[in-house]
């Protein structure tokens, strides 16, 4: 269903007003991701292997790729989104079942927040001309 909206929402990007537009690629890209999202969500920690996560996040890497491609930016951001969502529930399962990795994983984790926090903090400026330039790009996307 997902799907047919997002083609539908291309196919009369034309004759939509661009709010609307916007409209029909986010819910379209909801009903493509929530299902499955909701899937991963719920096997989390009773699922035999990674398969069905694998192919979740090769589905939301296509849709950032669509993104970047079409420069849609519901696309990306949908994409990148549930791509998060589903690294972070395979790593919840992986902690689950093995107390190392998931020990490891906490550990990386907060040192990455707290070094990407620092690295912020230390070039500010850097970061602020990062982000300006990177809102400037995305701007210009449908």
């Amino acid at each position: 269903m997902g799907l047919l909206l997002l083609m539908l929402g291309q196919l009369f990007a034309e004759s939509l007003p661009h709010a609307a537009r916007n409209t029909v690629r986010i819910l379209g890209g909801l009903l493509l991701y929530v299902p499955a999202a909701a899937r991963i969500a719920v096997q989390v920690g009773q699922s035999p292997d990674g398969t069905y996560a694998l192919v979740f996040g090769g589905v939301c890497l296509l849709g950032v790729v669509a993104g970047m491609v079409f420069q849609i930016r519901a696309y990306l951001a949908l994409g990148t989104l549930f791509l998060t969502l589903d690294v972070a529930a395979t790593l919840l399962d992986a902690g689950l079942r093995d107390h190392r990795i998931g020990f490891l994983v906490m550990t990386l984790t907060g040192l990455t927040l707290i070094g990407g926090r620092v690295l912020t903090t230390l070039k500010r400026q850097e970061w602020e001309l990062l982000v300006r330039r990177v809102r400037v790009q995305l701007r210009g996307w449908d």
